[in-house]
């Protein structure tokens, strides 16, 4: 059997409400790294744009 584990540079950002998140995700971007969306964040932009409210 053929070990088939990649080691990967995942990292996730956590904290609270307005702890500067989005922030840090945006400088990182713009330095390089590769990022990705917040879904959860995505999602309810999606909503409120289809009229609806959290």
């Amino acid at each position: 059997m053929q070990d088939t584990k990649k080691s990967t540079n995942w990292y996730v950002i956590t904290g609270g409400p307005g702890s500067g998140k989005t922030t840090m995700v945006n400088l990182l971007r713009a330095r390089g790294y590769k990022t990705t969306i917040e879904n959860a964040r995505h999602y309810f932009d999606m909503q409120r744009l289809n009229g609806k409210t959290v």
